[in-house]
């Protein structure tokens, strides 16, 4: 669902996708899932403000535009010459 919601966003010309997120353990797993595609933290965006309770996400769709597509053009095993694990 993520994939594809950065496609999505990317397909209609976005540079970026935000969220915001809860700071507290619970929201782990999600920080955890909004990491491993690509999100960084950042600060407030829009109206949005500094906020305990809160974190802050963003994603640089152009940057992760020409990640995936070196990755398709070098696959791991094509960089480490051997098999990916």
């Amino acid at each position: 669902m993520m994939r594809h919601i950065i496609a999505a966003a990317q397909a209609s010309g976005m540079s970026h996708l935000s969220l915001e997120t809860g700071s507290s353990d619970y929201f782990l797993p999600a920080r955890a899932l909004y990491k491993r595609h690509g999100f960084v933290e950042c600060p407030p965006f829009a109206n949005y403000i500094l906020d305990p309770n809160s974190v802050f996400m963003t994603l640089n769709l152009r940057e992760s535009a020409r990640a995936m597509a070196s990755a398709r053009l070098f696959p791991s095993s094509a960089r480490t010459g051997g098999p990916s694990l």
